[in-house]
């Protein structure tokens, strides 16, 4: 006797298939995620840079800002990106 998952308990079968998608959707989700997140980070680092008077505080946004905007170029670039 050949037990079936999909035949004998669908439930489970079901339940399968969903968290087969949920891993895929979570493979597919950093990528997504940094490319918003890190033009985010620059941006906000920036506004709170702008608010503050010169000293290293001030400085030191800067800096983030800076490192934020050249990840995301790095991270953009083609040669990350998978061959067709």
């Amino acid at each position: 006797m050949t037990l079936r998952i999909a035949d004998d308990f669908p439930s489970i079968a079901a339940s399968l298939k969903k968290l087969e998608r949920d891993k895929q959707a979570a493979l597919n989700r950093p990528a997504q995620t940094n490319e918003r997140l890190i033009p985010r980070v620059a941006e906000e680092a920036r506004e709170r840079a702008k608010k503050l008077p010169p000293g290293p505080e001030r400085d030191a946004l800067l800096k983030k800002a800076r490192q934020a905007e050249i990840t995301q170029r790095w991270l953009s670039s083609a040669e990350l990106k998978p061959p067709d």
